[in-house]
């Protein structure tokens, strides 16, 4: 099962909860990966896991004295098992990483993160 980002147009993608612990301010990300690689070999290298076996849905990066990244990927042997079960069996793999590390892999990063005061989509930018 090769991993492969839905179309950003398409209504099918999922776009996960905000993170709203810390009140300053929220926002969304989008993130090229570089020629060479796909979501789930970007994954596999960061956790180090068998693709064959595991397919990543979710990497989270959480930023304090050094830098964590969760990697969330779909069992494929338990699906298989069990595949009328509403849940989807995931694996947790956590690394501790430098920030170096990590965008190494990246093409471009690219995110806005507002203080929730006002709709970003109604923002006219006038000094153009």
């Amino acid at each position: 099962m090769k991993s492969k980002a839905p179309s950003k147009t398409g209504d099918n993608f999922k776009l996960p909860p905000h993170e709203f612990r810390y009140s300053d301010a929220a926002g969304v990300i989008g993130i090229h990966l570089d020629d060479h690689s796909d979501f789930n070999r970007l994954a596999a290298g960061i956790a180090n896991f068998d693709t064959s076996r595991f397919e990543a849905i979710a990497l989270k990066v959480y930023i304090s004295n050094q830098p964590v990244v969760t990697i969330y990927a779909i069992d494929l042997e338990r699906r298989k098992q069990n595949p009328d079960n509403p849940k989807i069996p995931v694996h947790k793999f956590k690394k501790e990483m430098s920030l170096d590390d990590l965008f190494f892999h990246l093409k471009h990063v690219n995110f806005t993160v507002t203080s929730g005061e006002v709709d970003i989509e109604a923002m006219e930018v006038i000094n153009k």
